[in-house]
């Protein structure tokens, strides 16, 4: 509708929301979400059917610009997770879950941010491959449960 002014984020009510993204077989980092606001991250899911070849790592990664993430650092770029190799020859499927409740898998960015699992608003949530995830049969997910209410 015309002349009609859009809602200040500070307005909404607090969100909680389980977002799954069907990964395919990534060949690079993978844009899943953009935040309007500070969201608090309190479980990731990888989800990989099958054997990869070359054994690529992968982890979760926010960047607080539009610059896509990459497999080394950009500037604004911080691991949300911990690294997960998806070692050829291992055991499949494969679920991991970083879980905020029960273990550390969430990397540390700084001391008031011990978890990592705090993403600003602006910014940007990405999935990062160290290297292609070819080999794949079925396509990888993953699920990330977050909530704005700290």
């Amino acid at each position: 509708m015309a002349s009609v002014i859009p809602l200040d984020t500070k307005y909404y009510p607090s969100d909680f929301m389980v977002h799954t993204s069907n990964l395919g077989t990534p060949t690079a980092p993978v844009f899943l979400m953009y935040f309007d606001k500070a969201v608090v991250i309190d479980s990731i899911v990888l989800t990989v059917p099958d054997n990869p070849s070359g054994s690529p790592t992968a982890r979760v990664a926010k960047v607080n610009s539009s610059t896509p993430a990459t497999t080394g650092a950009v500037t604004g770029q911080s691991d949300v997770t911990t690294a997960v190799t998806l070692a050829t020859g291992g055991t499949y499927p494969l679920v991991k879950n970083w879980n905020n409740l029960t273990d550390t898998g969430f990397a540390a960015t700084s001391s008031s941010d011990a978890r990592g699992n705090v993403v600003e608003a602006g910014s940007y949530l990405w999935f990062v491959p160290s290297a292609t995830c070819a080999g794949v049969t079925g396509p990888m997910s993953l699920m990330t449960r977050w909530r704005s209410q700290f």
